[in-house]
């Protein structure tokens, strides 16, 4: 804007034979770059809403031993004596592999690689949600939320998510 009362400024008090000086040619030109310098910023907001640099994040989960990484959460959460059970996880690109113990609420994928879960993080917040109103008469006013690390994302109990987070690092998203 500034660049833009200035130009005119340049214009207006510029002799009558030299209506376009210097002045007002750097002037336009720094509106231009001025104008591309707000698309370039208004398009990297877009593209990269959650940030370039990411802080790291503290990731310890067993995810390459299925039974240790039941176990943890079942040190949180409480034994699943109803046995874990496996979802066919063949039909998610991406995807090794999906558990849930429906007796304890929790639910947890590992992926193939960082970039899958970017895919997956959304959807699996909106079915979580779906899945909470659908049976919001046995989960009462219980809090849910996911924990999700570098290639795993767990779901349950957010004050139980809580704890794991402090045990296993990752970062905590609310389910709404």
């Amino acid at each position: 804007m500034l660049t833009l009362v200035l130009v005119i400024v340049a214009r207006v008090t510029a002799p009558a034979g030299h209506r376009r000086s210097a002045a007002s040619s750097w002037g336009i030109l720094a509106i231009v770059l001025a104008l591309l310098m707000m698309c370039a910023g208004l398009v990297t907001s877009n593209l990269f809403s959650e940030g370039v640099v990411k802080p790291e994040v503290r990731d310890e989960a067993p995810i390459s031993n299925t039974e240790e990484m039941q176990s943890g959460v079942e040190g949180v959460f409480g034994a699943c004596t109803t046995k874990w059970q496996s979802v066919n996880a063949s039909q998610y690109p991406g995807v090794k592999a999906i558990y849930l113990c429906k007796q304890t609420r929790v639910a947890y994928a590992i992926f193939d690689n960082s970039s899958a879960i970017g895919l997956y993080k959304a959807p699996l917040a909106t079915q979580a949600s779906k899945l909470l109103d659908q049976y919001s008469g046995e989960v009462g006013s219980t809090k849910y939320a996911m924990l999700i690390g570098k290639q795993w994302i767990l779901v349950g109990e957010q004050s139980k998510i809580e704890k794991l987070q402090h045990s296993w690092g990752g970062t905590i998203n609310t389910i709404e």
